[in-house]
């Protein structure tokens, strides 16, 4: 029930976008906001297209080669992440 109740990264809960309204939970809640409403879905579709195309560039800063480019047989090196403390050395080899 805590899950369902849950508000995701776009303002809604799934059991909102599921049945346009807040379910009654353990927790205090108004009469008010039990109600049901409709909202506009392409506001929704909106806001998750940002959070998507966010975590995808998120994603792309992390992994991969920046330049999109590779040359075969030259050594590369890359700078340290957030995750690791040291620049690693890669040798990019021939597909």
């Amino acid at each position: 029930m805590a899950y369902r109740s849950t508000p995701l990264e776009n303002g809604f809960s799934p059991s909102e976008l599921l049945m346009g309204r807040r379910i009654n939970t353990t927790l205090p809640v108004a009469k008010t906001q039990l109600q049901p409403y409709s909202e506009n879905k392409k506001v929704l579709e909106a806001k998750e297209e940002r959070r998507i195309e966010g975590q995808k560039r998120n994603y792309d800063n992390l992994k991969g080669n920046p330049s999109g480019r590779s040359c075969p047989g030259i050594s590369c090196r890359r700078d340290s992440t957030p995750l690791s403390t040291e620049a690693q050395a890669h040798l990019v080899l021939p597909p």
